[in-house]
């Protein structure tokens, strides 16, 4: 079995299924980011310890690592896209995910747009063919 620390930080993130061959990732089938931290604050002049919430920060890094390896593996694939672990994180997030898919969708149009598809079902009703253009623009008309 490995260790991670015979590995680098960056080589495990790229080549985790390589390094780690029998571990299953959390939270998915395949290899996916999820980021979950805790923090607590001590100081001497407080009686108890203060809980900081760090759920945003968590979210946030969860959605856009997810989204780099996302872009990354399927980069030169035409098909399957949303077949991959990293979309499925994305996906599994929920509505958690939503303020970041619109944050991308501004920037211009995003096959992210799938994921609203999945978390919100039937919301949309698509007749024929739709671009992406288009389909974001009504999600982005929805959500605002």
């Amino acid at each position: 079995m490995n260790n991670s620390a015979d590995f680098s930080v960056s080589e495990v993130l790229e080549r985790p299924d390589e390094i780690f061959p029998n571990r299953e990732f959390k939270g998915s089938a395949g290899s996916a980011f999820f980021f979950d931290s805790e923090a607590t604050l001590v100081s001497p002049e407080q009686a108890q310890p203060l809980s900081i919430d760090t759920k945003d920060s968590d979210s946030r890094t969860n959605f856009c690592q997810n989204y780099r390896y996302w872009n990354k593996a399927t980069e030169f694939s035409s098909s399957n896209n949303f077949d991959n672990s990293y979309f499925k994180e994305i996906v599994k997030m929920g509505v958690d995910a939503v303020p970041y898919i619109i944050e991308e969708m501004e920037k211009g149009p995003t096959p992210l747009v799938h994921a609203l598809d999945i978390i919100f079902p039937g919301c949309v009703e698509y007749d024929g063919f739709v671009t992406l253009k288009d389909a974001c623009s009504t999600w982005l008309s929805i959500l605002k």
